[in-house]
């Protein structure tokens, strides 16, 4: 591979990335706005209003679906990239703490241990792929700037 199709691969990676993690943002957004009324109480428990309980649950459990598939999506992406030999310890690092967050999140049964993390796992998810993606757009950019 030459150095011109390692800055276009990884510019390609940093925008998907950023494509993901906005995708990752509006899905915790919907989430929070189906666990808002649901964990506020503001709708009543009559059962004239079981149809929004339902909606609601249905915004929130979607909306966390949507954002874990994306951030393992997200993932996957940046452990499946030809340079990842290049890439610092510190993000191989990264990549395999998800792959050990997400043994542990699949063994833990459901209690409250298991809530908190599913939370970790969406920070963990997010976070730090909307860093990696700028880091790669900006060596992207030094890259494709150097003189041949």
């Amino acid at each position: 591979m030459t150095d011109f199709d390692v800055a276009l691969a990884k510019k390609q990676l940093a925008r998907e990335l950023k494509i993901l993690v906005i995708v990752q943002v509006v899905a915790l957004c919907i989430a929070g706005l189906g666990l808002f009324p649901l964990v506020s109480k503001i709708i009543p428990n009559y059962p004239a209003w079981d149809t929004i309980h339902s909606h609601c649950g249905v915004f929130a459990l979607c909306g966390m679906v949507v954002s874990v598939v994306f951030g393992i999506w997200g993932c996957l992406k940046l452990t499946c990239i030809a340079f990842l030999a290049s890439l610092p310890y510190s993000l191989r690092a990264y990549l395999w703490g998800i792959v050990v967050f997400l043994f542990f999140l699949f063994l833990v049964p459901l209690n409250p241990l298991f809530e908190m993390f599913f939370c970790a796992l969406i920070l963990y998810c997010v976070i730090p792929q909307f860093f990696i993606a700028r880091w790669l757009a900006s060596e992207a950019k030094e890259d494709s700037m150097k003189p041949d």
